[in-house]
């Protein structure tokens, strides 16, 4: 189309290279208490987001409205001539027409994947810029109306309040780094510090106990007062299982959001979606690798035997 698309990529280092170094910046990042952040002067209605992240997608908006305003200055020049062949002038428009402006799309992995969902929150107008005092600046919020969308690989969760389906994320396995929040952080500290005072003999017995104490909190985890101040993984969210037996294919749920029934019972209950339970693999299903070759593995139904 004549408007094209511009296609943002955007990356952390390698998780599962440089996850000692990472690790940290990781968990202090997402261990941030939710903001409130006010959707217009005029309501009252209010989202909630991680703020480290909600600012950094500011950052990532004013870099992607420079392309966009330099591709402006060049497009917005026409020439305008008279039925009497008279000289041909250049004349500018203010912005670019509608017709022209680009559909953009935000690819991201990790923490930039939450970046990636709230920049194009915020260039649908669902969410306003952050810190943001400049009438020019304030005008990316809704620069983009149904023409923006981002797919997140091993999205923290980072958003809740409202709905963004123009988003895509992705949960591969065990990914810790998707179970992340705030309130999930605290919990784990929480059970680790009672699994540590049972002593030797309890620390194996406190940890069985744990994956039955997570499955029953599964099953409560739906009122809306524990989700009070509670992120999510943002967008229409689907779990890839890796499998080791049937030739090593994967297998793909769409879970959260308007899904209900057994996929939402399976997401709290079966694969503990709202809390940290550890695994052998919480780190290496969070790697870009990793998700690359459970994608590659995935088997639809209706083409296993294509």
């Amino acid at each position: 189309p004549e408007r094209g698309r511009f296609i943002e990529i955007l990356s952390d280092h390698d998780a599962a290279s440089a996850k000692n170094d990472l690790l940290p910046y990781i968990i202090s990042t997402l261990d941030t208490p939710p903001t409130s952040v006010k959707l217009s002067r005029q309501s009252k209605e209010a989202a909630r987001v991680n703020d480290p992240l909600y600012r950094l997608s500011g950052t990532l908006i004013r870099s992607i409205g420079q392309v966009i305003d330099s591709i402006d200055k060049d497009d917005t020049e026409v020439d305008v001539s008279s039925d009497d062949n008279s000289e041909t002038e250049p004349t500018k428009d203010k912005h670019m027409s509608p017709s022209k402006q680009p559909a953009i799309h935000i690819v991201g992995h990790s923490l930039s994947g939450s970046v990636a969902a709230l920049a194009a929150t915020i260039l649908d107008g669902s969410l306003p810029m952050p810190d943001c005092n400049e009438k020019r600046q304030k005008r990316w919020s809704g620069f983009a109306r149904d023409r923006v969308s981002a797919l997140c690989l091993g999205c923290p969760p980072c958003i809740a309040g409202i709905d963004v389906d123009f988003v895509t994320s992705i949960i591969n396995g065990d990914d810790i780094v998707c179970r992340c929040s705030h309130n999930t952080l605290q919990r784990l500290y929480a059970r680790t510090e009672r699994s540590i005072k049972g002593g030797v003999l309890g620390k194996g017995v406190g940890w069985m106990s744990d994956a039955a104490r997570l499955t029953v909190t599964g099953l409560t985890s739906g009122s809306a007062k524990k989700k009070e101040n509670h992120l999510n993984v943002p967008g229409r969210v689907y779990l890839i299982r890796p499998r080791r037996i049937g030739g090593g294919s994967s297998s793909i749920h769409e879970v959260g959001g308007s899904i209900g029934g057994r996929e939402n019972f399976r997401a709290a209950v079966l694969w503990q979606l709202n809390d940290v339970l550890l695994s052998k693999s919480l780190w290496k299903h969070h790697s870009q690798t990793s998700y690359i070759r459970s994608l590659d593995r995935v088997q639809l139904k209706g083409f296993a035997d294509a």
